[in-house]
C-alpha cells in the first residue's frame, strides 16, 4: 500500500496551476454531460481521484509535482471532450489551442502522454490497445505515474460494477503495467495489487473466452509484484 504524504498531497492539490486545471476539467467534462459509466456519478469524480492519487505519490514530491497533478486533472479532456464526436475538426483544433495557451508545455506534455492516440480507423480494440501501449511505454516517468493512477482508480470501479467489461479491461491494463515500468515504483506496485484483486474477484465468473487472458494477466502481474 502506498504511504501517502498528506501534507504534500494537500499542498499540490491547492497549487494555483492545479486549481486552474481542476476548474477547466470540471467545466469541460460537464459541457458534454459526461458521467461515469458504471455509477452515473459526474465524470469529474474520476480525474479528481486520479489527481489525489498522483499528488500523494513519491514522484510528485519532485520538481514536476504541480505539473503532474494538473495533468492528472486534465488527463481525459483531450480524448473525451476535445475529440468528442459532436465537434468539428476546427472546433477540436480551437479547443486544443485554448488548452495550450492556458497550461504550461510541461503540463500539456504529460496530459498528451496519457491520452490514447489510437482511433477507430486504426482497427479493432486489440489493435488500438497495442498502439496505445506503445505510446505509454515511451512516456516520461511522470506520465507513466499518471497512467498508473488512472488504471488503479478505473480498475477498482470496473471490477466492482461491470464484471463482463472487467474481463477485457483488466488484462489490457496488466499489459500496460507490465511493460511501462518507468513510473513511480510504489504506485506501480499498488496498482498491481488492485489489478490482481480485481482479477481474483472476477476469475470465478470467467468463461472460456476470457479465462486465458485473465490467467496470463495474473501471471504477468505476479511476476513483477513485490511481497
Amino acid at each position: 500500500m502506498v504511504m501517502t504524504d498528506k501534507a504534500q498531497q494537500e499542498r499540490l492539490l491547492s497549487a494555483p496551476e492545479v486549481r486552474e486545471a481542476q476548474a477547466y476539467a470540471t467545466a469541460a467534462h460537464a459541457s458534454i454531460g459526461q458521467l461515469r459509466k458504471h455509477t452515473n456519478a459526474p465524470y469529474i469524480s474520476h480525474p479528481a481521484a486520479v489527481a489525489r492519487i498522483v499528488a500523494g505519490s513519491r514522484m510528485a514530491g519532485g520538481a514536476n509535482g504541480v505539473a503532474m497533478v494538473a495533468a492528472a486533472w486534465l488527463h481525459d479532456v483531450i480524448e473525451d471532450v476535445v475529440r468528442h464526436e459532436s465537434r468539428s475538426e476546427r472546433e477540436r483544433e480551437a479547443m486544443l489551442f485554448d488548452m495550450k495557451s492556458r497550461f504550461s508545455p510541461r503540463i500539456m506534455a504529460y496530459a498528451l502522454e496519457v491520452t490514447n492516440v489510437a482511433t477507430h480507423a486504426d482497427g479493432n480494440r486489440a489493435a488500438r490497445c497495442r498502439i496505445n501501449l506503445r505510446h505509454i511505454v515511451e512516456a516520461s516517468p511522470q506520465g507513466a505515474t499518471i497512467k498508473y493512477a488512472d488504471i488503479k482508480h478505473n480498475s477498482h470501479d470496473i471490477a466492482e460494477h461491470d464484471v463482463n467489461f472487467a474481463m477485457v479491461y483488466l488484462p489490457e491494463k496488466a499489459d500496460v503495467i507490465f511493460q511501462a515500468g518507468q513510473g513511480d515504483h510504489a504506485l506501480r506496485q499498488d496498482t498491481i495489487r488492485v489489478l490482481l484483486h480485481g482479477i481474483d474477484k472476477i476469475m470465478p465468473h470467467a468463461g472460456h473466452k476470457h479465462i486465458g487472458g485473465l490467467t496470463r494477466a495474473h501471471r504477468l502481474l505476479t511476476s513483477i509484484r513485490e511481497c
